[in-house]
């Protein structure tokens, strides 16, 4: 059985061997069970509950938000590389790949966008276009 159980998801092809490589040497290390690849984000993000809208963003009172500059560095998955320990995946409920102790590994922006429509194919094409135009050799810039 592998140690190790890491999924680079296909829809996410934004990745760079780079994100690979320096993800998975934070997994053997062996100071985390998992590690998940996350982007900086601002987001104000919303919720329906019971159909009635429910912030999840930090409030100061009901429907009052807080500026995104007041509520500190968050961020949000991108979908693009998880590894767990198959060990501490098949002790658990086995439903997550979120095992603690936990580590964020942090992308940049531009490796959020997931492939899922035709819209999201042709901004992906875009970007890598201009990331190539600007010198990067998509595998390690």
């Amino acid at each position: 059985m592998p140690d190790w159980l890491m999924v680079l998801q296909p829809t996410s092809p934004l990745k760079l061997a780079s994100h690979i490589r320096e993800s998975w040497a934070v997994a053997k290390s062996g100071a985390f069970e998992s590690v998940f690849s996350a982007v900086a984000s601002a987001h104000c993000s919303w919720r329906l509950k019971d159909k009635t809208l429910s912030a999840e963003w930090p409030q100061h009172g009901p429907l009052r938000r807080m500026l995104r500059q007041q509520a500190g560095k968050q961020w949000t998955e991108n979908g693009t590389i998880y590894a767990v320990k198959t060990e501490a995946f098949l002790a658990g409920s086995a439903d997550t790949r979120f095992c603690p102790p936990m580590y964020l590994y942090e992308m940049p922006g531009w490796t959020s966008l997931q492939v899922d429509t035709e819209e999201e194919l042709a901004l992906v094409e875009f970007i890598m276009r201009t990331r190539l135009q600007l010198g990067a050799n998509g595998v390690t810039t």
